[in-house]
């Protein structure tokens, strides 16, 4: 379904990078995320999807380079499955009724899930026991023969015009909360209540208020990302002859436009709307659209369109929020009148550390400052390493060159050597990397020079507090180092590998994994254990590992990794899945590491924990150290201003003032039906616990934001190995 799916659009050499969320809210194309929902999936192939009958959880929005290929390991899965023992049907059921929010009117054709597993889990996503129904006119309906457990509910109804549901969630894009069932209980009076969705519609006009079709229309939500507040895409439209366009679907919330010309001789723009609850939030890089225009003097030159946002102009922080409410439709018009620029050429060469052309590289120049609609000018160089970037705005860039050059290291055989000599083979190469800040200001810049140069290759080493190597706890091979560059930037991926130094058991169980910590749908965790207890394989990496086709594997537990190609630059420095970069979803940690935190990340006297790693042209000295250690926990019960249970709100804990810029120390949970909640693997210190009843998920780690809650929680000492308790009362929404 292709609601469900990620497309790749490639113009010319530049690749619109997307760096899609699973989608809204629980039971479709489900993830832990702020949102997620459901959708039909495919068949399974050789490419890895799992099918979970009667839903299909699926691997959706795989790239060109977020592709999991398995041999044999499709029919594995399946003969796992058919070798278990049915359950005798159970004795429970739960019935209700499904209904229009604001009318109480029944929905019928309504369908209705129930699984076996926590709302917020996915780990019984890929084997839990579900059942089905779809209401009637009156919009009730029954689902029986259930086992005894923690079932999460929800609805759907096809067609668009309501946004999906939970039982119980917290607002329109919330979660649910679990039911409790027990052997023979009739659970009855259960209400899902759904919205109807909204649209947002208009024009958009040039300068001269004249129409303007063939421009990308995009809707946007805004996010917290590691204490920043970020809007990404999530649906994209384009305008018709008459400027107009639509955005529908939309379930009832805040929302942004932003919209930017395409390429008027070339379909460019993949219509993207997505069912209610089904469509994912992405960002995207696209080359600029370059117009010539001649001065009065016969000057010819390059104009370019900055992406506007309604109400905001080009400036994305001063964009203005469009509430749309349920089954409403808001009309607004996007103006260019002042998006237009003059664009200039950045011209220089690279040239590989030996100072050799380095021909063939690809360039492009990020903007510093980030955004989820990038216009990114590139150029590749020619034989000489000389290239020409059109159509770039004033602006603070960061110039990213990629290439190869002759590996000077390299073994040759004899063989090779002899073919080299004779004109039919070429000497081996290598990948070289750059990244250099530039600015550009009202001028063509010329002669620029970038050296580029291989990346780094360095060890590193896991040191658990109270475990030496040999005895190290089995559960720590899932651990993975990942480096993030510093700032993140929209179309540049990751630079680094990760391996080990541990040896392969076996050889012929060929797996390719890129990015899977990317991929819809698929707890990677769950998957691990899952594909484990399927085959007998060794552990499979962990979410955001690159590519480790070639890495060697181990039933052995070895604390020693090595990071190889890490380019110059500023990298944060994660280690999956106890300390991990922002993803659309919750992480999981199996249960044996959930008390453990990272401790420290050394190399040297530098805190890389603290203050980031800083690569710069020499090889680093000495080895990475991540320290793991045994951290503490809280719990507590969370109960409402007149005395009553408040389940199913958010908890988070926050550091003091003075260690607010650090996100490996915050922390955050749900409470359960009864109001209660446990978090652990804390590091030491003091904390405010803070509950709220609706929250934009991390918001808390924005100073800014968290700075008017000061003093409305309860202050906590965390010890290592130890448990504090704090009793709250939640925080209301605002309505």
């Amino acid at each position: 379904m292709k609601s469900c799916e990620t497309a790749i659009r490639h113009d010319s050499a530049l690749r619109s990078s997307r760096h899609d969320s699973p989608t809204t809210h629980g039971f479709f194309c489900r993830l832990l995320t702020p949102r997620g929902y459901h959708a039909s999936f495919t068949a399974m192939r050789r490419t890895l999807f799992i099918f979970v009958a009667p839903l299909a959880f699926a691997a959706a929005a795989l790239s060109a380079q977020q592709i999991i290929t398995v041999n044999g390991l499709a029919p594995a899965l399946q003969n796992a499955q058919q070798g278990q023992t049915p359950q005798p049907p159970g004795t429970a059921s739960v019935e209700g009724v499904v209904l229009a929010m604001g009318t109480n009117q029944p929905i019928a054709g309504a369908y209705v899930e129930i699984r076996r597993n926590e709302c917020t889990s996915t780990v019984a996503a890929l084997t839990g026991e579900s059942a089905n129904a779809t209401t009637g006119a009156d919009g009730r309906f029954i689902l029986e023969k259930l086992h005894s457990g923690s079932w999460c509910l929800g609805a759907v109804r096809p067609g668009g015009a309501y946004a999906p549901v939970e039982y119980q969630q917290r607002g329109v894009k919330g979660r649910g909360v679990t039911i409790p069932v027990a052997d023979g209980q009739k659970v009855t009076g259960i209400q899902l209540v759904m919205p109807q969705t909204g649209s947002i519609s208009g024009r958009v006009v040039d300068s001269d208020g004249e129409p303007m079709g063939h421009v990308r229309v995009q809707v946007l939500e805004a996010f917290y990302q590691e204490g920043q507040r970020r809007l990404y895409t999530l649906n994209i439209v384009q305008t018709n002859d008459l400027g107009e366009f639509s955005q529908f679907w939309l379930p009832p919330g805040q929302y942004y436009l932003a919209a930017v010309p395409e390429e008027p001789t070339r379909q460019q723009v993949v219509f993207s709307v997505a069912p209610p609850g089904m469509g994912g939030h992405r960002s995207d890089a696209m080359p600029p659209v370059i117009n010539k225009r001649s001065l009065e003097t016969g000057e010819v030159i390059d104009e370019v369109y900055m992406p506007v946002y309604y109400g905001g102009g080009s400036d994305p922080l001063r964009a203005q929020a469009i509430d749309v409410r349920p089954g409403a439709s808001v009309n607004v018009e996007l103006a260019f009148s002042s998006a237009k620029v003059r664009a200039y050429h950045v011209r220089g060469k690279v040239q590989s550390g030996a100072g050799q052309p380095a021909s063939g590289a690809q360039i492009r120049l990020a903007p510093r400052a980030w955004s989820s609609l990038v216009v990114m000018p590139f150029a590749f160089s020619d034989m000489d390493g000389n290239f020409d970037i059109p159509g770039v705005m004033p602006g603070d860039y960061v110039l990213y060159a990629n290439g190869t050059a002759p590996n000077p290291n390299a073994t040759i055989p004899t063989a090779l050597a002899t073919q080299i000599a004779a004109g039919r083979g070429g000497v081996p190469m290598m990948a070289v990397t750059g990244r250099f800040p530039l600015s550009v200001g009202s001028g063509d810049i010329n002669g620029a020079s970038f050296s580029l140069s291989p990346g780094f290759a360095f060890p590193g080493v896991f040191l658990v507090e109270g475990s030496d190597p040999i005895n190290m706890p089995v559960a720590f091979r899932s651990l993975r180092v990942t480096l993030v560059r510093d700032p993140d930037i929209v179309g540049i991926q990751p630079q680094g590998t990760f391996t080990t130094a541990q040896n392969a058991p076996n050889a012929n169980l060929q797996l390719t994994l890129q990015n899977l910590g990317n991929i819809q749908g698929l707890d990677p965790s769950a998957l691990n254990a899952l594909i484990q207890s399927a085959i007998g394989a060794p552990p499979l990496p962990q979410p955001n590992a690159p590519n480790t086709q070639n890495a060697p594997q181990s039933t052995t537990v070895d604390n020693n990794f090595r990071i190889q190609n890490a380019g110059t630059g500023d990298y944060r420095v994660y280690v999956n899945p106890l300390l991990s970069p922002f993803q659309w979803g919750v992480t999981s940690v199996q249960q044996a590491l959930q008390n453990y935190y990272v401790k420290s990340i050394r190399m040297g006297a530098a805190d890389i924990l603290a203050d980031g790693l800083h690569l710069g042209t020499t090889v680093p000295d000495g080895r990475m150290e991540v320290a793991i250690a045994i951290g503490g926990k809280v719990d507590g019960t969370v109960a409402t201003d007149r005395g009553g249970l408040a389940g199913n709100v958010t908890v988070a804990l926050v550091p003091d003032v003075a260690y607010r810029r650090r996100p490996d120390l915050y922390r955050s949970t749900t409470t359960d039906s009864s109001g209660k909640f446990q978090i652990q693997g804390i590091p030491p210190g003091d904390y405010e616990v803070i509950a709220w009843e609706e929250v934009p998920d991390g918001a808390w780690l924005d100073p800014a934001f968290i700075r008017n809650y000061d003093g409305r929680g309860k202050r906590v000492r965390i010890e290592p190995q130890a448990t504090a308790h704090s009793d709250l009362i939640v925080i209301p929404a605002v309505r």
